[in-house]
């Protein structure tokens, strides 16, 4: 009966673990605002600008939080002065979406995007600018 008992309790604890539905993949939107892990101590701000097959074309804001934003008021964001790449605009960064969702990205909100936004994309898609050799960490 102990024993009965025992592999039934293991079997449980083994059913429940594997059962469990895996976490929901965060929805990634176009206009949408992410609080994402920056460092240790802070958050940063990144808006999406385009997601397209291979992955998410970002600005990035100079803006930083100690804790996930409840409010935020986009109009008090400062486009990050930090560039990624030589021939990258400041604050423009094209990025595989598997690093980006490692960054643990936290929606905030959504909002048009404007057309001063969308010309970082624009002079990127004109002429394509490869971080390290690699388009967007594209193996």
């Amino acid at each position: 009966m102990r024993l009965k008992l025992k592999s039934l309790l293991v079997f449980l604890l083994f059913f429940s673990l594997f059962s469990c539905k895996k976490k929901e993949e965060i929805e990634l939107k176009p206009g949408a605002y992410y609080a994402f892990v920056y460092d240790k101590y802070h958050y940063g701000i990144a808006k999406i600008l385009v997601l397209d097959s291979v992955g998410i074309h970002l600005l990035i804001y100079n803006n930083k939080y100690r804790s996930i934003p409840e409010k935020l008021f986009s109009d008090s964001l400062q486009i990050s002065t930090m560039s990624f790449s030589d021939e990258l605009n400041n604050g423009y960064l094209p990025l595989k979406r598997e690093l980006f969702l490692q960054m643990k990205p936290e929606f905030l909100k959504l909002e048009e995007i404007s057309k001063v936004e969308m010309d970082y994309y624009r002079i990127w898609k004109e002429n394509p600018v490869y971080l390290d050799g690699e388009f967007m960490g594209k193996e």
